[in-house]
């Protein structure tokens, strides 16, 4: 069986030499990136990014959507130092198949590499599925994306309206914006991007999150 690759996409030049070596003394190839310019530049066909994170590194979802916009579909695991449950959980939403701890250790290495030849195909599928949706959702406005999210917690447009001081009539206005841009002819399958996108604009709005009737 091939071996896969690492490609360690990390600014730091110390960490980034670590992590190449814990790649290689675990069996597997390693190919370093200084920066998104580079990794963009020569996009690789297939293994497995690794991207390091710290304070000063750029949020796991932005990372994600630059390489989605770059083309590049592999799938990619996250990595850092004692990373706490929002960390894990920001990482997954963004689309990491894991998250693994620094310093990497052989077998979170070996996990990483073992889901990737079960779920290759999938996951990539599944990252295209998730960027195409997240593309169509952040063209909705904030309004559209209320009532997005109210719809895809079951509510009806007459709840809608009465939770959030609206008109029904304004409801079904922002309902028939949000699904033509959406580009859906059915609710439920604007219902499906929501839970493809998997952030917070699926998960109930506050009344003070929404926008006032001007």
């Amino acid at each position: 069986m091939d071996r896969i690759t690492f490609h360690i996409l990390d600014e730091n030049i110390r960490r980034r030499a670590e992590i190449a070596r814990a790649v290689l003394d675990s069996g597997f190839h390693a190919e370093p990136y200084s920066e998104l310019s580079e990794i963009i530049a020569h996009p690789p066909r297939d293994g497995i990014v690794l991207i390091p994170r710290d304070e000063s590194t750029p949020n796991t979802s932005d990372i994600a959507k630059v390489l989605a916009d770059s083309g590049i579909w592999l799938p990619f695991v996250i990595a850092s130092e004692n990373p706490g449950v929002r960390d894990i959980v920001d990482g997954v939403r963004a689309g990491a198949i894991d998250y693994l701890e620094l310093p990497v250790m052989p077998v979170a290495l070996q996990g990483a590499a073992d889901r990737t030849r079960s779920k290759e195909g999938r996951l990539t599928e599944m990252r295209r599925r998730q960027h195409d949706a997240r593309r169509r959702v952040d063209n909705l406005t904030d309004r559209e994306k209320t009532v997005l999210a109210a719809i895809s917690d079951g509510r009806s447009n007459k709840s809608i309206a009465k939770e959030f001081d609206l008109s029904p009539r304004t409801v079904e206005t922002h309902r028939r914006n949000m699904m033509s841009k959406l580009n859906v002819s059915h609710i439920h399958e604007a219902i499906r991007l929501a839970i493809e996108v998997e952030k917070d604009i699926y998960s109930s709005p506050s009344r003070e999150d929404v926008p006032k009737d001007p």
